[in-house]
């Protein structure tokens, strides 16, 4: 139930003033998810590309998704709550490119690490994706409350179980 009202008392602004510079609460919501999901993209992004093993980049991978949903867990349970349906759809949009880019990305390295026989091969697309959907599954079970071991714990646990299923044998 936040107001324009309570945002500008919080940044010590007039009402009028916010509204110089947004048309509503929902797009000044979704201005703050869109630069959150940039530095996400920040985050994770050259955590996969970065040299090292496989393990490690899943770890990089994992450990940064998990901080960054730490960091922000208010901010993304307050626009769960009070995005607007158009809002919501546009921040959909937005966070199905990450997904993309951070599938994409994987699918790369997963190519090159089938190639020189570090993974076994298979429909890398699709093992990316999971990639992808498990580091964001995590970060959710997180925000539930329903996984309370340190971040690094989680993501060495997370690498691991995927690299047993990854590795070739």
């Amino acid at each position: 139930d936040t107001t324009v009202d309570d945002i500008a008392r919080a940044a010590h602004v007039a009402k009028g003033t916010v509204y110089l510079y947004y048309r509503s609460k929902d797009e000044i919501l979704r201005q703050l998810l869109e630069s959150d999901l940039a530095e996400l993209r920040g985050a994770t992004l050259p955590a996969i590309a970065d040299a090292g093993s496989f393990e490690d980049r899943m770890r990089r991978y994992v450990t940064a998704t998990l901080e960054f949903f730490e960091r922000k867990r208010d901010l993304i349970e307050h626009c769960q709550l009070e995005l607007g349906p158009d809002a919501r759809r546009k921040v959909k949009v937005i966070l199905g490119q990450l997904y993309r880019e951070q599938t994409e990305a994987w699918t790369q390295v997963l190519r090159y690490a089938a190639a020189d026989g570090t993974v076994s091969a298979g429909d890398v697309e699709g093992i990316a994706a999971h990639l992808v959907g498990m580091a964001r599954g995590l970060a959710l079970q997180r925000l539930a409350g329903w996984c309370q071991d340190p971040i690094d714990v989680c993501a060495t646990r997370a690498s691991g179980l995927l690299w047993k299923g990854l590795a070739t044998r």
